[in-house]
């Protein structure tokens, strides 16, 4: 769902209680469309509740009916096609995409959402190329991880080193830093991943998970000294944050620094012990995963 949908809520008038059920809400926005009609706030609103719901096939059509009401209201073709890609119908939502493209105007939502509706096609040279012409017009984090991803997949690897590094500069998300990290540890260049894990380790509090993944990286390097110290203040620290504050977060990282460590039934049990308290940390799960994988 993008952004204008999501925002969409704060565009219009509250219309029922804030933790009414999505259905009464529904029901009660329905009512006022009714009497206001030509109020486009509410329709989207509306039309956000019904994705929300799933009811796809209902924000479609208020979509439409919306698109004939208001002519001028250029967010709507895309928000059309937005619904017919969460629809499974890439298809279709390239064509209407293609249309508004085409035309005049600056289109970098339209281009966003293409080059989603291209990679559900499988067409990643054309998705590629649309969240590149996206990022032209301004830059945004989660498109340049998306272009990065499928320059990757496409072994492009220089392309993607130079999209994350332009998206560093242009934002300083460290999400696109840790991919940074992935990318040029995958293409053999250790001493600049190691720099970015250098930054990550000293802007966090705890960087337990920052010093494994150095520590990872110098052992691959021969630096087996450094790699152990590293290791050993990833525990301290985690032990640390475990103390003050028990919690499944804390535990999953101890049981991080244990793994690394090779603690691994120390590790096992602070990572089960995470994953009873907080089924939702699926990182405790993978690194569960990881540690059963080790043993085989």
């Amino acid at each position: 769902m993008s952004k204008f949908l999501a925002l969409v809520v704060l565009i219009a008038a509250p219309s029922a209680r804030a933790d009414a059920p999505l259905e009464e809400q529904r029901f009660a926005l329905e009512r006022r469309i009714a009497d206001a009609p030509w109020d486009l706030s509410l329709r989207l609103r509306l039309v956000d509740l019904e994705t929300r719901l799933g009811s796809l096939r209902r924000a479609l059509e208020d979509v439409r009916i919306a698109e004939v009401a208001f002519p001028r209201e250029s967010r709507l073709p895309v928000l059309e096609a937005e619904i017919l890609l969460l629809s499974e119908r890439p298809a279709e939502a390239e064509a209407i995409l293609d249309s508004i493209i085409a035309g005049p105007g600056r289109h970098r939502h339209a281009y966003r959402v293409r080059g989603r509706a291209r990679e559900a096609l499988s067409d990643r040279v054309g998705a590629a190329e649309d969240y590149g012409a996206a990022l032209l017009l301004g830059p945004d984090v989660e498109i340049y991880l998306a272009r990065g991803r499928l320059l990757e997949g496409l072994r492009r690897w220089e392309d993607g080193l130079q999209n994350y590094r332009q998206g560093l500069r242009e934002t300083g998300a460290t999400p696109i830093r840790r991919a940074l990290i992935t990318i040029q540890t995958r293409m053999g260049r250790l001493d600049a991943a190691i720099a970015h894990v250098d930054v990550l380790v000293s802007q966090a509090q705890v960087a337990t998970r920052f010093l494994v993944l150095r520590a990872s990286l110098l052992e691959r390097q021969g630096r087996s000294a450094e790699a152990r110290r590293d290791r050993e203040l990833a525990l301290a620290q985690a032990e640390a944050l475990y103390a003050r504050r028990p919690s499944p977060l804390a535990l999953m990282e101890r049981g991080r620094a244990r793994l690394a460590l090779g603690q691994r039934a120390a590790a096992r049990e602070d990572l089960e012990r995470a994953s009873r308290q907080a089924p939702q940390l699926f990182e405790a799960r993978d690194l569960l995963s990881r540690l059963a994988g080790a043993g085989r």
